[in-house]
């Protein structure tokens, strides 16, 4: 089977291999991190803050080695994972949607239950833009370079889509 542009498995590995290496890699490397972490009892310090940041990067560390194991270019690999598929409107139409609901519950809550929206409501929506940049670096966004940049794309060569994400 021909390579696509994104393929980026390690040539001569399996859609099983490419799995359990990446797999595997991804837990070493964050694994033993988190391990020195708990170990250490630095807790909520900043050397453990540290060290669970740089375990949360496992996934993203493990997919630039393999792509590397591959003689693929990383700033290629990079600009592949954040290249925009879609208009950036649907973008802002997501993170605008949330805001919206939230708006519209506070005047439900006013309407329908006579409720007050008292100013330490408000933050809520200050706060949003803050808290999902959060919640995309250190809530599951350090993970996505990996499984969408570098793993699915690779059992997708193999595999139906529907397949290749159950895997």
């Amino acid at each position: 089977m021909p390579a696509r542009p994104h393929d980026v498995a390690v040539a001569g590995w399996s859609p099983r291999a490419t799995l359990f290496g990446y797999t595997a890699l991804t837990y070493i490397i964050s694994w033993s991190l988190w391990s020195v972490w708990a170990i250490s009892e630095t807790g909520a310090t900043f050397t453990g803050t540290v060290l669970f940041v740089l375990g949360g990067l496992g996934p993203v560390v493990a997919s630039a080695i393999l792509v590397r194991a591959s003689d693929r270019s990383l700033k290629a690999w990079f600009h592949d994972i954040f290249q925009a598929h879609i208009a950036p409107r649907y973008y802002v139409l997501a993170l605008a949607l949330t805001v919206a609901l939230f708006l519209g519950a506070a005047v439900i809550h006013v309407v329908f239950f006579d409720g007050v929206v008292t100013p330490d409501v408000l933050p809520g929506v200050i706060e949003y833009p803050l808290f999902l940049g959060f919640v995309i670096l250190f809530g599951g966004g350090l993970e996505e370079p990996g499984w969408r940049g570098y793993l699915l794309p690779t059992l997708q060569e193999y595999s139906c889509t529907r397949v290749a994400t159950r895997s």
